[in-house]
């Protein structure tokens, strides 16, 4: 089973904010997804228009960050194995890891993973995830990149990027 990569988003922002009392950046939660993706630095950088440099200084602090949040040793290369392993215990409302217990409601029956690729997201995080995508997908088309190869580098609907960005057709 794979992870459904909105759901672990949204649950690791949800911790951080409950934590720190801060969501994360759209940035951080650009490297999470790429790293969920298997992405390099560079290539997250390429798509939100931030060097391989920044994104590899943001990302490091990402991790430190996560790691007092979730009181475990969490890099680049160890976050989608965490997640992993925290399924059932996410599923279940069991102690999430240190003792401390999380409760769940309907919102994570799903968990962090899916077999289908059509399952809902939650409408809070299908909007932040629609502002990423458009900032970065203005960033791109700046670029000059086509339509097309932005909806298949953000994974997006053309006919959702063209209504969105229709008034920058000519560019």
């Amino acid at each position: 089973m794979d992870i459904n990569i909105a759901e672990a988003l949204d649950f690791v922002n949800r911790e951080v904010q409950s934590k720190t009392g801060q969501p994360l950046t759209e940035l951080q939660l650009s490297i999470l997804e790429g790293t969920l993706k298997n992405q390099k630095y560079s290539d997250i950088g390429d798509v939100n228009g931030f060097s391989k440099g920044h994104v590899q200084d943001v990302g490091y602090e990402l991790f430190q960050l996560l790691s007092q949040v979730f009181h475990k040793p969490l890099k680049k290369h160890n976050f989608k194995k965490f997640l992993k392993e925290q399924k059932n215990t996410n599923c279940h409302g069991f102690n999430f890891y240190n003792g401390s217990t999380i409760s769940y409601s309907n919102y994570y029956s799903d968990c962090l993973f899916s077999s289908s690729k059509d399952e809902s997201e939650t409408s809070e995080y299908k909007e932040a995830k629609n502002r990423v995508q458009l900032t970065t997908a203005k960033k791109l088309r700046k670029k000059g990149l086509k339509f097309e190869e932005i909806a298949e580098i953000l994974e997006i609907e053309l006919e959702f990027l063209k209504k969105y960005l229709g008034q920058d057709e000519n560019q």
